[in-house]
């Protein structure tokens, strides 16, 4: 099954966001993502997301997410892992 999960990579300024999306199981999430992207990130955990605007002064033509409620208007559940650049 980890094989099949389709693991995303956010690159911020500060940090590495590993996604999948939905509240997947954390095992096979943790096997997905360090067997695309190495070890070095933390656990995934499961988190809400939305699309968002970009930040002033920043690239408005991409697509931009941030962490949010689950209760927030288009809060999506992904399973993730950031790590600190």
């Amino acid at each position: 099954m980890a094989g099949s999960l389709n693991v995303d990579c956010i690159v911020g300024e500060h940090h590495e966001i590993l996604l999948v999306e939905g509240h997947v199981d954390i095992e096979h999430a943790t096997t997905a993502m360090s067997g695309e992207y190495g070890p070095g990130f933390p656990v995934p955990e499961h988190i809400w997301m939305r699309y968002a605007d970009a930040p002033e002064g920043d690239d408005q033509d991409a697509l931009w997410r941030e962490v949010c409620p689950a209760d927030a208007p288009n809060a999506k559940p992904v399973t993730a892992s950031c790590k600190q650049c």
